[in-house]
């Protein structure tokens, strides 16, 4: 969600069911867990009634080829190769701060870190004359600057770099009624596998 700039503190994110049930009735935003009802098995189950296939997947194992081939039935995957790059890694503890912070600050001015994308990323024009080469370095410049504007882009890639990554971890204290022994167990059993 903090990628997609929908950027809520844990509180108005991991809800109990009865907070989860107003919380839908009274508010248009709807990016909530309702943690007490979250249940990995019975999502699984939904899942196999709307579709005639399924695969499951275990983070752990999305880079195993083996797996995978055995998965889609393809041993080609088997010789993918992976680069040790991480595009699509989660924020640090202190960009979750950083981006609080300018989430915070934004809403001073009735804004806010999607607005700022939308603003710098989908609304710089751009500017055609009748110069092919002034056409092109435009479209090259603008592309590149619509990149270097994004809070996701900055996070991950300026800002990891000059200050080391620690991960962040949700605070725990705001699931207190959560029982992860269970799904812990449920998913330490659960095979990657087509059910």
């Amino acid at each position: 969600m903090y990628h997609a700039y929908i950027i809520k503190n844990e509180k108005d994110f991991f809800l109990t069911h009865i907070q989860s049930q107003k919380y839908f009735k009274n508010k248009k935003d709807k990016h909530f867990v309702d943690y007490e009802i979250y249940d990995i098995a019975k999502l699984i189950n939904i899942y196999k009634n709307l579709f005639n296939k399924v695969i499951v997947l275990k983070k752990k194992d999305i880079k195993n080829m083996k797996i995978l081939s055995e998965l889609f039935e393809n041993n080609d995957i088997q010789k993918i190769k992976f680069k040790k790059v991480y595009y699509n890694r989660s924020y640090s503890k202190f960009s979750m701060k950083l981006t609080y912070i300018a989430e915070n600050f934004l809403k001073l001015f009735n804004s806010s870190l999607y607005n700022f994308f939308n603003l710098s990323v989908r609304k710089i024009p751009n500017i055609n004359i009748n110069n092919k080469l002034f056409n092109i370095i435009n479209r090259k410049i603008l592309y590149r600057l619509r990149y270097e504007l994004r809070w996701r882009y900055f996070i991950q890639f300026r800002l990891d770099r000059i200050i080391p990554y620690k991960k962040f971890y949700v605070n725990k204290n705001n699931l207190k009624k959560i029982k992860l022994v269970n799904h812990k167990k449920f998913y330490e059993n659960l095979k990657s596998s087509i059910i």
